[in-house]
């Protein structure tokens, strides 16, 4: 009895350190005043604004994107079994189909749907502050997430954010350092 359990125990660490196996990495940094547009292996299209650092990792049970610093589109690819997720220092965005944006500012991290439905989690020391500020936010819908863990619902378009795809940047609002922060990413000197 005891082997049998030592022998489940071993099967069932492999099997984890197989799941933990990234099957995919990829990083990509874009400079200032530069916009790159990349195709991830499962079709994902991920657009990167100027000035911006990811890294993507896929494993067999999860598609991860790390976003360092500035703005991506991301195209997902739908796969139940894979949830594609993305974080920031502050945030988690879960989705598993959809057209959404991540914008990583310095004091908060905003969150755009342009269709489908993701799941906004503030980065939490406990359970019970995540269960309050979680989120779940569709179509046109826009959320902040703040150093301090509130999540915000905010009253403006989604569509702004994807304006720098057409070469322009829309400000609805927007205070001097989120103007500042954006348009730094398009110049040479901040």
């Amino acid at each position: 009895v005891s082997l049998l359990c030592i022998m489940s125990f071993v099967f069932h660490q492999q099997y984890l350190d197989w799941q933990a196996t990234p099957i995919m990495q990829l990083a990509a940094q874009n400079p200032v005043g530069q916009i790159a547009h990349k195709t991830l292996d499962d079709g994902t299209r991920v657009t990167l604004s100027a000035k911006s650092d990811m890294e993507v990792t896929y494993y067999r049970h999860e598609r991860h994107v790390l976003l360092r610093e500035g703005e991506a589109i991301f195209e997902v690819t739908k796969d139940p079994e894979r949830p594609f997720i993305v974080e920031t220092d502050t945030a988690k965005i879960t989705v598993l189909g959809t057209r959404f944006a991540v914008n990583r500012l310095d004091q908060l991290v905003r969150v755009s749907v342009d269709h489908g439905t993701v799941k906004v989690e503030p980065k939490a020391e406990n359970e019970q502050q995540l269960a309050t500020e979680t989120r779940i936010i569709t179509n046109g819908q826009v959320v902040e997430v703040y150093p301090n863990h509130a999540t915000v619902l905010v009253n403006r378009p989604a569509s702004e954010v994807f304006s720098f795809l057409n070469g322009r940047l829309v400000f609805d609002r927007a205070d001097v350092d989120v103007i500042a922060n954006h348009v730094s990413r398009y110049r040479q000197k901040p």
